[in-house]
């Protein structure tokens, strides 16, 4: 009635470090995935480094195999709400022609 078929699903790895020293934040990251859809392994590294000026403004700056991105966030808030704002650029390393990159932006609430 029905086909017996197996499937392995694909695993991933990740391990990371990071250190704050003040208002600078430096991590790295490393991932391995044993298998694509075309069948290959991936082994991932990111690097980056975040600095806070004045509690308010914060610069980032990230390295992976696959791009890089360069970001910056606003916050701002009273005692019991704070919201920030969030934007990043990242631009791929690969191969892909005409490619300008990616804006993200993010808003959040903390309360």
């Amino acid at each position: 009635m029905g086909l017996i078929q197996k499937e392995e699903l694909p695993l991933r790895l990740t391990a990371g470090l990071s250190y704050r020293e003040g208002n600078t934040l430096q991590l790295i990251d490393i991932s391995w995935r044993n298998k694509l859809l075309n069948g290959q392994k991936e082994v991932n590294l990111k690097l980056g480094i975040e600095h806070w000026l004045l509690r308010q403004v914060c610069l980032r700056a990230g390295y992976s195999s696959k791009s890089i991105s360069t970001g910056a966030s606003y916050r701002y808030g009273y005692s019991k709400y704070e919201m920030q704002l969030d934007y990043a650029f990242i631009y791929p390393l690969s191969s892909f022609v005409n490619t300008f990159g990616t804006h993200r932006f993010a808003l959040s609430v903390r309360f």
